[in-house]
Order: structure tokens, then C-alpha cells, then sequence
């Protein structure tokens, strides 16, 4: 793939990085309801709100230094 396919793409992520919080969030309060009173979910569950939280990184991370306190903050809440 062309290097201008991948930049258009990047831009395009970093313009809706946003709307991908709102979707992980969205899905994740969707999904909840019906998922958590079953054991084998609960992994789905989590693997979902972990997507939230990558999410949430990546649309507060227009700054070098608030994208490293974001990340360092994501890890200290998965570690927990």
C-alpha cells in the first residue's frame, strides 16, 4: 500500500478518535446488561471496557506529554 493510503487513514483516525470513545462506551453499556449474569462472558466484558480505555487514550492523546500521562494512568488501572 501506498504511504498516502496510510496517511489518509491516520487522519482520518485522528479526526474521529472521538467517535470511537463514544462507540467502545456505547457498546460497552449496551453489552453489559446482557452479558454480565453469564460467567463466560464476564472475559468479553472486560476485554470491552479494556477497548474503552485504550479508546480513552487515544482521544486525549493529541499531546505528547497528556498522551503519556494517559498511558501510564491505563496501566496502572489494568495492572489493578
Amino acid at each position: 500500500m501506498p504511504s498516502h493510503v496510510f496517511k489518509q487513514v491516520y487522519n482520518q483516525c485522528k479526526e474521529n478518535r472521538f467517535l470511537f470513545l463514544f462507540i467502545a462506551i456505547l457498546g460497552y453499556l449496551l453489552a453489559w446488561p446482557f452479558l454480565q449474569p453469564f460467567v463466560h462472558f464476564r472475559l468479553i466484558l472486560s476485554l470491552s471496557l479494556t477497548f474503552v480505555l485504550i479508546s480513552a487514550v487515544y482521544a486525549v492523546s493529541e499531546h505528547k506529554k497528556t498522551a503519556i500521562v494517559a498511558s501510564v494512568l491505563a496501566v496502572i488501572w489494568a495492572v489493578l
